[in-house]
């Protein structure tokens, strides 16, 4: 599965490398959790508000390769997301994922959870503009297994089917880099039915230690629309290939199929 593009307004479009963990992984793990509990706090508070002053969602997506920027997490292997996700009349949003894999060899294991809280303004007319903080927490399995975290900051604007944000985190996925990263997404509806999505991302270090060469990802996808939910083929890559222990879509990339329901 590749990132939504592009998700609602008030929320970053972008449900990461694998790797061992470093010894400096739990301050931000830590950080990280916070973000996540905070996330799901607001998800289950504010859902209780009058329905006319809010708008909550809950789905399933089931995918046959869970890709995040161009990282294919669940290495190939077919992949469930449970998530939950609250968008407030005062410009405050929160939402929560749950990310389950089918591993190669030891069955059924969680892969990760993704949580996010932000704040959006939105004008009579005119873009919105939304800022926010971002976690992302995944695992390996097998014969190097890793826990990682990412937890950045964002900011972003919204304008009909087109939406751009830009992500700071300092410290990727404890890599002890600085990073920025950069995305624009959008969507074209061809009939009642069928939508075409598109993606382009690029993640750059700004500092710290262990800099890598900067990373492209693009995605291409084409989404059907069921009676509920709708079911999407997406074909991602990114180029160069770096190295962090984690499959990429590189060269001619990697196709992804993904259905998802909602409660």
């Amino acid at each position: 599965m590749t990132a939504p593009a592009p998700g609602p307004p008030g929320r970053p479009p972008s449900p990461t490398d694998r790797g061992g963990a470093s010894a400096r992984a739990a301050p931000q793990a830590n950080l990280g959790f916070a973000v996540l509990v905070l996330a799901v706090a607001l998800v289950s508070v504010l859902g209780a508000a009058p329905a006319a002053r809010s708008q909550a969602a809950a789905s399933a997506t089931l995918v046959s390769n869970y890709i995040y920027r161009g990282l294919a997490l669940s290495d190939g292997q077919p992949a469930l997301d449970l998530t939950v996700a609250y968008d407030d009349a005062s410009g405050v949003y929160a939402g929560a994922s749950a990310i389950g894999e089918m591993t190669r060899r030891q069955g059924p294991k969680g892969l990760g959870e993704l949580g996010y809280v932000g704040y959006a303004v939105r004008p009579g007319t005119g873009p919105t503009v939304d800022l926010g903080v971002q976690v992302l927490n995944y695992r390996t399995y097998g014969a190097y297994p890793a826990d990682r975290d990412a937890v950045e900051a964002f900011a972003g604007v919204t304008a009909g089917h087109l939406n751009a944000y830009l992500h700071y985190s300092p410290d990727y996925l404890n890599s002890g880099a600085r990073t920025l990263y950069a995305e624009a997404n959008g969507a074209a509806r061809l009939t009642r039915r069928w939508r075409l999505i598109g993606h382009v991302g690029v993640l750059a270090p700004v500092g710290g230690a262990n800099l890598f060469p900067a990373r492209f990802d693009v995605s291409a996808a084409i989404a059907w629309a069921l009676k509920r939910g709708d079911l999407r083929l997406a074909w991602t890559t990114t180029r160069p290939n770096q190295n962090h222990g984690a499959p990429y879509a590189q060269g001619r990339g990697v196709l992804a199929l993904g259905v998802t329901w909602p409660f």
